[in-house]
């Protein structure tokens, strides 16, 4: 049926079942480069409130331990507070860490090993038909970068959903795109309140993309960008970034939108993989990724906060509102404005920093709170 009669004939079957409420059928969605189809959904079902877009090495954890503090249900990577063990929180959660991490899994090894340990097929587009569980891939292999590493390690939670997902993907690009509008409906109406760090910080336009018109409150950590490029290299040098020119800032923040313009720009001879889409923190210069994180916290950020903020802003409004806050831990800032706390001495610097922490909680409390 061509979609326009599609729609048409769901719209009539709701409208006499007097049980059409505020839904999009199976309309196609456009927002940051993402073309998005979506099923039936109602947009009141959506819980999740705050994203903190801020990258990594961004004094994620100290927002994520406000955000704590204040109540909601937050996750920060695998950690989540004010929530149950073995909640839909949780499982949702998990779910999305599992397709990150399997991004990072197929870029760290072998398609040789992939298929040995994992249980890829030719050409990584999922499990071989007699595969089992994922072996670890071999003794000189660290348990982040191997197959079982994907699943949620150190406990069985999730664990028949993981492989089922590991082999429905495999490294593939195509089925990736297919399975992260899914992933991501389930997480922003889980219960879930609160979002932080990896891999949230690395697919915002996705979130817009999956809740177009949901009101969302953007809290964006910051850092000095040439001390977080040196930062981010030495400590996570095996986490990865867009390979394409996806957009000023975007190759750190919208993993979806590059995974998109891989398949756009594909020759079409050969299913796509992730490594022709993305690329390691450490096969990167120290210069570009210095220039990708100035143009998130000075451009793409604030944009996109104004964007997913469920109402028409004019460009007059200003940079800050209900809509967005900027944090910088650091350089103790709050949307760019210095605290003005301590005199330089160390005692007084550790006292500073506590009391910088503080008012942040204050300033995040009166937030929320607002619009």
């Amino acid at each position: 049926m061509p979609s326009a009669r599609r729609m048409l004939f769901v719209w009539l079957l709701c409208l006499a079942e007097l049980r059409c409420r505020a839904q999009t059928a199976f309309a196609n969605g456009t927002l940051g480069g993402h073309e998005v189809a979506r099923k039936l959904r109602d947009p009141s079902d959506i819980t999740l409130r705050v994203i903190a877009a801020g990258q990594g090495t961004t004094a994620t954890h100290a927002i994520y331990a406000i955000i704590c503090e204040a109540g909601l249900k937050a996750c920060h990577h695998k950690q989540c507070c004010n929530v149950e063990t073995g909640s839909s929180i949780r499982k949702a959660n998990a779910k999305f860490i599992v397709l990150f991490q399997l991004i990072q899994t197929c870029l760290s090894n072998t398609e040789t090993d992939l298929r040995k340990y994992c249980g890829l097929t030719e050409g990584l587009q999922g499990f071989q038909h007699d595969h089992g569980l994922p072996k670890a891939c071999g003794k000189d292999r660290s348990m982040r970068e191997c197959c079982k590493g994907v699943l949620w390690s150190g406990s069985p939670l999730l664990q028949e959903e993981a492989v089922e997902l590991v082999g429905r993907v495999g490294c593939s690009v195509e089925k990736a795109l297919a399975a992260l509008d899914e992933l991501l409906w389930e997480l922003v109406t889980s219960g879930l309140e609160a979002l932080t760090d990896t891999p949230t910080s690395s697919f915002v336009p996705s979130f817009a993309a999956a809740a177009p018109h949901h009101p969302f409150k953007i809290v964006l950590t910051t850092r000095a960008p040439k001390i977080w490029a040196q930062k981010r290299v030495a400590e996570h040098g095996n986490d990865y970034l867009c390979g394409l020119e996806n957009g000023a800032g975007a190759r750190l923040a919208d993993f979806g939108g590059c995974m998109s313009q891989a398949v756009k720009q594909a020759a079409k001879d050969r299913p796509l993989v992730f490594s022709d889409a993305f690329v390691k923190f450490k096969d990167t210069t120290a210069a570009e990724r210095a220039e990708d994180m100035k143009a998130l916290q000075d451009t793409l950020i604030p944009s996109l906060a104004k964007e997913m903020a469920g109402r028409d802003l004019e460009d007059t409004e200003g940079r800050y509102g209900p809509w967005f806050m900027e944090i910088d831990f650091f350089e103790q800032t709050i949307n760019r404005v210095a605290s003005g706390e301590g005199d330089g001495s160390e005692m007084d610097e550790a006292e500073a920093q506590s009391r910088f922490v503080e008012k942040v909680e204050e300033r995040f409390d009166a937030w929320l709170k607002e619009g």
